[in-house]
């Protein structure tokens, strides 16, 4: 094994106990360990903001405002209509 073999195998050796150690770090920060983990953090945020009342009132009040408008151009077409029947 010549010299440049050696560093080269000696500096994959060393990046190899960096990545598993940074992974090991990353496990615990998204998993946690023994507490919740950013995952979990995640999946906690996400059902109580699908359960916020305001959130779901403004759901219902899209639904009237859309009903409105589509009131409102059924109406500016029905009067377009009779505007040009009564010529």
């Amino acid at each position: 094994m010549t010299p440049e073999d050696r560093k080269l195998l000696q500096d994959t050796h060393d990046a190899v106990i960096d990545m598993t150690r940074m992974c090991e770090s990353h496990e615990k920060t998204l998993y946690g360990n023994g507490q919740p983990g950013l995952v979990q953090e995640h999946q906690i945020l996400s059902t109580k903001q699908g359960e916020c009342p305001a959130r779901n009132s403004s759901k219902q009040g899209g639904r009237v405002f859309n009903l409105g408008v589509i009131m409102c151009l059924l109406s500016a077409v029905h009067l377009v209509w009779m505007i040009i029947e009564g010529k």
